[in-house]
């Protein structure tokens, strides 16, 4: 079965440090952007909302301090990023929550 493109991604071109996320309940794609400086390096994140065909993307600042080592949903609209400092004294959670 052939579908065709959405509106959303037409035109847009696989990039290696582009990532694209599933929410749980399916109603986003969370949308973030990689520099791996000093670890994931999380440059931009955003969503695709599904029903509302609605792109939002940020830009992070000042995330160069803190080891980025890993991000992902945590529930059905809120996802993390997960860092460390250089001696692994401090851990930090950043959460983002999308609203429907």
């Amino acid at each position: 079965m052939s579908r065709e493109p959405s509106p959303l991604t037409q035109g847009l071109t696989p990039h290696p440090d582009i990532h694209f996320t599933l929410s749980p309940d399916r109603k986003f794609i969370f949308v973030y952007t990689l520099s791996h400086v000093n670890g994931l390096g999380v440059t931009q994140l955003g969503y695709i909302n599904i029903e509302k065909q609605e792109l939002k993307i940020f830009d992070r600042v000042d995330f160069t301090e803190i080891f980025e080592n890993s991000i992902g949903w945590i529930s059905d609209s809120e996802l993390a990023v997960f860092g460390r400092d250089e001696s692994y004294r401090y851990r930090y959670l950043y959460i983002y929550e999308f609203y429907h």
